[in-house]
C-alpha cells in the first residue's frame, strides 16, 4: 500500500520486538538486559553515548512523528486533491 517505507517498517518491527520482550518475559527486564540491549543496538538511532532507553524512546517518538506526518499528508491530499510531497517523503 505504500503507507510506510521499508526503513520505517524495519524500525517499527524492531520497536515491536523490544516491546514484546518486556511483555512476554517471565523475569523482570530492563533496557540493559542482554536480550533487550542487543535489540536496541539494531535501531538506526543507536549511539554508544546514550542509554538504551533513550534510544528506544527516541525511535518510538521518531516513528510517531513520521506516522503523524503521513496522516497529515493523506488528509491534505483528500481535502485538496493534491499530493504534498514534502510532508510524505519523511516516512
Amino acid at each position: 500500500m505504500g503507507l510506510i517505507d521499508d526503513t520505517a517498517r524495519s524500525e517499527l518491527r524492531a520497536i515491536k520486538n523490544i516491546r514484546n520482550l518486556f511483555a512476554h518475559s517471565e523475569a523482570p527486564l530492563c533496557f540493559t538486559s542482554p536480550k533487550v540491549f542487543e535489540k536496541v543496538k539494531k535501531l538506526p538511532l543507536w549511539r554508544e553515548e546514550v542509554t538504551p532507553r533513550m534510544v528506544f524512546d527516541a525511535a518510538v517518538h521518531r516513528m510517531e512523528l513520521a506516522i503523524d506526518s503521513k496522516i497529515d499528508a493523506l488528509r491534505y491530499e483528500h481535502a485538496t486533491g493534491q499530493w504534498h510531497t514534502q510532508v510524505t517523503n519523511s516516512v
